[in-house]
């Protein structure tokens, strides 16, 4: 290369190494705060939250709900973002307060709201009027370059320390809805768990599963597993739970008494039919008292026969049966199904004396069963709400019923209370053995009819109370197609009996 080529390029060299230069100096001074303006620009962002809730708590005031959260949806990278709000949702994908989270129990009663922070199930639709607001706030925040939440530029919310100045206060105890969620969750089964105090009759735990995730509804749509179904409030075939109610007719009306004896073959013959009992080869020679507490058949097939169906009907009703219980609106219930006639046969009378031949019951009317003869055959109204309060705690709504019936006698309550002891002593029911203490119940094995496989359908029950000599708490267990109580029911029964005695709930 010529001395004049290299000087040239040499210049060259100089002018583009000057402009680089410059620009490095432009962009570290002059144009800094600018540059870093847009910058910060693309990655943080604020949305206005149009709507707080009011809250929702347990009887003792601890939150079910976050009262401080808002609607929210699922980008493509699931995080979970704002529903509404002038921004690009994109500009803040950060992780937001949820009403909902993994410690929230109770979903089923509680329910869910939809994108525009109505409630449209459970108590958050029932009481949506109470619950819903116009206080706002809003968020902010900064992300990386990968849009996730730079943890030193934290989101942050202005006008977020909203304390709910209404609140619907459930009579739920929080932990004992949570013993018996864990009770039922556990075992994988689908079914229902119900909680009454014997005192008041408000429902201290009302369980459903399987459970569902109210952060992703979507999931559950096309699913044939009825998560969002709140089965505790669904009628289903009773079977052998239901001799508390032939029980109460037979020893009503003095047909028998409780050590009066029967003979049982295995079956009976009406009209050309026959009637089997749980035991093929039958229990030979049993007193009512033993008969109840290892459920044979044959003994309720006389009784039934001896006080008749229009009698064992109206002492059903007298129990709540075949009628809702909640207060009306409160929550979706079905009333059940007790087959009515003008004139019973014979072989409709002994389904009707084992709760078969289309007797149906929730597990709420279970438990209201079982807490009626906890109470001596007194019945009271049952319970979910009690009541709005304020931001002080103070009560400025009173939605509570109050009642009180005589359904049965009170000796005949203790002879059903006794004969329930039989059941857990020598009975179908062996398997609740509580420390220091003793329950009473029923077990059941309630066919449907319904084809599953090669197999029908067989309901499972356990309803009862505890402890035998104080009741405090009555309960029902059910499991869809659980084939026995005794082995489906009793063992999620004792489980969440044995947890409430133990804590002094």
């Amino acid at each position: 290369m010529s001395p004049v080529r290299r000087n040239l390029f040499f210049v060259l060299c100089l002018m583009v190494f000057g402009m680089l230069l410059l620009v490095i100096v432009s962009i570290a001074t002059i144009q800094s705060g600018k540059l870093a303006t847009r910058a910060a620009s693309q990655r943080a962002g604020e949305i206005t939250v149009k709507e707080w809730r009011g809250g929702i708590t347990d009887r003792n005031g601890i939150p079910l709900v976050d009262a401080r959260s808002h609607p929210h949806v699922i980008d493509e990278d699931d995080s979970i973002i704002p529903q509404t709000g002038a921004v690009n949702h994109r500009q803040i994908p950060f992780l937001l307060p949820m009403r909902y989270d993994e410690q929230s129990v109770a979903s089923h009663v509680v329910g869910y709201v939809n994108g525009e922070n109505e409630g449209i199930s459970g108590i958050e639709q029932t009481y949506d009027h109470v619950l819903a607001t116009d206080t706002s706030y809003v968020i902010s925040g900064i992300a990386d370059a990968r849009r996730e939440r730079i943890a030193a530029f934290g989101a942050s919310a202005q006008n977020a320390s909203f304390t709910p100045q209404r609140s619907v206060r459930l009579t739920l105890d929080y932990h004992i809805q949570k013993a018996a969620e864990d009770a039922l969750y556990r075992t994988g089964h689908t079914g229902a768990v119900v909680v009454l105090d014997t005192q008041t009759f408000d429902v201290r735990a009302m369980v459903s599963a399987p459970d569902f995730d109210r952060n992703h509804l979507t999931q559950y749509l096309d699913s044939d597993g009825g998560e969002l179904l709140n089965r505790a409030l669904c009628a289903y075939d009773a079977g052998s739970v239901f001799k508390i109610i032939t029980s109460a007719a037979a020893l009503g009306t003095f047909v028998c008494r409780p050590d009066d004896l029967f003979w049982c073959n295995g079956f009976r013959q009406i009209h050309g039919l026959r009637f089997g009992c749980l035991k093929e080869e039958g229990h030979g020679e049993l007193s009512m008292r033993q008969a109840f507490a290892l459920s044979c058949n044959c003994v309720f097939y006389e009784l039934g026969s001896a006080v008749s169906g229009e009698r064992i009907r109206e002492t059903a009703r007298a129990f709540g049966l075949g009628e809702p219980l909640l207060a009306p609106g409160t929550l979706p219930e079905h009333k059940g199904n007790i087959p009515f006639s003008e004139q019973y046969l014979d072989t409709q009378v002994a389904n009707l004396s084992i709760g078969q031949g289309g007797v149906m019951m929730t597990p709420l009317q279970a438990a209201n069963v079982a807490c009626i003869i906890a109470n001596n055959g007194y019945r009271k109204s049952i319970n979910l709400v009690d009541g709005v309060v304020d931001a002080e705690g103070n009560f400025i709504q009173n939605p509570r019923r109050y009642s009180l019936r005589k359904v049965t006698d009170e000796i005949v309550s203790r002879q059903i209370g006794e004969m329930m002891l039989e059941v857990t002593r020598t009975g179908t029911g062996q398997g609740v053995r509580l420390e220091g203490a003793e329950a009473a119940g029923k077990t059941s094995s309630a066919e449907t009819g319904w084809a599953v496989g090669d197999e029908t359908m067989v309901h499972g029950w356990f309803v009862g109370y505890f402890p035998y000599h104080a009741p405090r708490y009555a309960m029902a267990v059910f499991v869809e197609n659980g084939r026995q109580g005794a082995r489906a029911c009793v063992p999620v029964f004792d489980e969440i009996a044995e947890k409430i005695l133990q804590n002094h709930w």
